[in-house]
């Protein structure tokens, strides 16, 4: 169980936030792959640029799972047990969802296949 208190949110709590946000873009790049690789395939053949597209979303994705390890393997490190600010963290982050997630925030799920702009 993580404590949260006045002195802030210790780096563990953080670290399972974070993961938990590179894991759901896993799934999502992971998806877009494949519901992307066929059509970028076809268009490859008359547009070299298409296929190094493909290729960058499998990289992109390669990079996301292996952050995510990179995060699982950091929060069991005892250092992660110290209080940070997590509001002065995120306070840059132009994305008020995801700044309220890292905060440990309910946030609004979106409902349906509505899209969404940021």
């Amino acid at each position: 169980m993580v404590l949260e208190d006045q002195k802030g949110t210790n780096l563990s709590a953080l670290l399972d936030r974070m993961q938990v946000e590179v894991d759901s873009l896993v799934e999502m790049v992971g998806a877009m792959q494949t519901g992307l690789s066929p059509m970028i395939v076809d268009k490859a053949g008359s547009d070299p640029a298409a296929f190094r597209h493909a290729q960058n979303i499998d990289l992109v994705w390669q990079i996301l799972g292996s952050l995510s390890l990179v995060l699982e393997a950091l929060k069991d490190d005892d250092v992660t047990h110290h209080p940070v600010d997590v509001d002065a963290a995120v306070c840059h982050i132009p994305l008020a969802n995801l700044a309220a997630r890292l905060r440990g925030k309910p946030t609004l799920v979106p409902v349906g296949d509505d899209l969404d702009l940021f």
